[in-house]
């Protein structure tokens, strides 16, 4: 694999499509290669400053499609920066570049590919974090979701948000439609970038399930209850996975009670 990674260019979209593990060792091994030894011994942030070094020192010589692909890789490199920056001023600073170079991308990039998506989806992602108004951070999580209809992660931001304000109608809105498009149809053999688990397991029937239930739709939230426990029965490989507090409603699910408390408001 060594030979192999020393051919590859980074700055491509077979490169891309291989994800962002195969990225960071096609950066490494090209620095190495150029006589940086030392970027193994590195971690955290100054490793990703030294792939943020290696892009800088290779714009004079790149095509236009090569340099927009060095925008989408320091996107994603400031925003992992300040993912590992201990301080507040950088974590901003860092988090001001990957929104522009996640913007400049998306400007220019063209078509349905894996990076769009995931530029897209940060994009709203480091909004919010930016308190922008959420009319704008919904628009481009949505927008996200346009790019590329068989991820689910942006719709599931977007209910996160709503039921964090307990605005459940428009969280259900969006909670019955990752149920039809999303559950159980985890994308991870087509995609790389950050597949989220939970955008596609059980937890997407449970937190469907606690919004009926503050909505009053027993009938509905019955009926999801079944559909998880059918779920946890065909998928008890992955049962050890799920979060604790779904272990413990599916446990609920065996009670002969079960009936009596779906009707019990929680």
């Amino acid at each position: 694999m060594g030979l192999f990674l020393h051919k590859l260019n980074p700055l491509t979209e077979f490169s891309i499509s291989l994800g962002p593990v195969y990225i960071e060792r096609l950066i490494e091994s090209s620095l190495i290669k150029n006589g940086s030894s030392d970027i193994g011994r590195l971690s955290g942030v100054e490793k990703i400053q030294g792939y943020i070094d290696f892009l800088n020192g290779r714009t004079k010589k790149l095509n236009k499609k090569e340099s927009l692909f060095v925008d989408y890789f320091k996107g994603f490199f400031y925003q992992q920066m300040a993912e590992r920056s201990t301080e507040i001023d950088n974590k901003e600073k860092y988090q001001e570049e990957a929104l522009a170079h996640y913007q400049a991308y998306l400007k220019l990039a063209k078509g349905t590919e894996e990076s769009r998506y995931y530029s897209q989806w940060q994009v709203g992602r480091l909004q919010d974090q930016f308190n922008y108004p959420w009319s704008i951070v919904k628009d481009s999580l949505l927008k996200a979701n346009a790019i590329d209809p068989i991820r689910g992660e942006s719709i599931n931001d977007l209910i996160i948000h709503y039921t964090s304000i307990s605005d459940w109608a428009n969280a259900y809105t969006y909670s019955k439609f990752t149920i039809v498009h999303f559950f159980s149809r985890n994308p991870i053999a087509k995609r790389r970038w950050y597949v989220d688990p939970d955008s596609y397991n059980g937890n997407v029937l449970d937190t469907h399930i606690t919004i009926c239930r503050h909505l009053n739709y027993w009938s509905e939230a019955e009926t999801t209850y079944r559909q998880l426990l059918n779920y946890v029965v065909e998928h008890i490989h992955e049962f050890q996975k799920i979060k604790k507090p779904l272990l413990q409603i599916v446990e609920q699910m065996y009670s002969d009670r079960i009936i009596d408390k779906m009707y019990t408001p929680g």
